[in-house]
């Protein structure tokens, strides 16, 4: 967890991190005091991300390996503000993974219904979604074979 949010805290961006991982959670608060930074730390077992909050959320390899994602994805879309980005990779569900419970198609189908509508498709990303009325951007990437 946090390369890239660990990045943006070092940059002086204020960075919260959030997970359901006790462990994730103790060893990214010992990665940030160990680097004399601040941030916020958001355990999702015990509280949910606060509504209209954020201007970036980034997800990296986490939303196949979610039972509920499609709960996740309303809980992410509604804890950004107006404007927000929503970076986020998902992996492929492949037999060789079974731990991947979810595909890319699967998570793009629920975030449109979810109210983000599709922008474009950069050659290198899987798809751009953008929420209606300049609200909160998501940007999905996956991997893709070349053909």
């Amino acid at each position: 967890m946090a390369l890239a949010s660990l990045a943006l805290l070092q940059k002086g961006f204020e960075v919260t991190f959030a997970d359901i991982s006790d462990i994730a959670l103790g060893f990214t608060k010992w990665r940030v005091k160990k680097r004399k930074l601040k941030a916020r730390f958001i355990d999702l077992k015990k509280e949910k991300l606060p509504k209209n909050s954020f201007d970036f959320v980034v997800s990296i390899d986490v939303l196949e390996h979610i039972v509920d994602y499609k709960k996740t994805l309303k809980e992410i879309f509604e804890s950004l503000e107006k404007e927000g980005l929503f970076l986020a990779h998902v992996g492929p569900k492949k037999r060789k993974w079974p731990m991947h419970l979810n595909s890319p198609e699967q998570v793009f189908k629920a975030a449109k219904k979810i109210g983000f509508i599709e922008l474009e498709k950069p050659e290198k990303l899987r798809t751009l979604f953008l929420k209606p009325e300049n609200k909160p951007v998501i940007n999905i990437h996956a991997h893709q074979k070349s053909q």
